[in-house]
């Protein structure tokens, strides 16, 4: 069998407080970044830091519905 290939991208964060704070990606944004990266040959796709229920929930309403 083939391996998959895995992306799990941060969104960086809304919360300067944290010191790296840059380009926060809201959940339709990061969904439509998914199928580019699933059009690239993704086939796990998920979340990192910043991300949250809404951005996996916008995965699964938006992208891969």
């Amino acid at each position: 069998p083939t391996a998959g290939i895995g992306i799990y991208a941060n969104v960086g964060t809304a919360d300067t407080s944290q010191g790296w704070a840059s380009g926060f990606i809201e959940p339709a944004a990061y969904a439509a970044c998914a199928l580019q990266w699933a059009d690239l040959g993704a086939t796990i796709i998920g979340g990192c830091c910043g991300t949250g229920v809404p951005h996996i929930k916008a995965l699964a309403d938006t992208a891969f519905a």
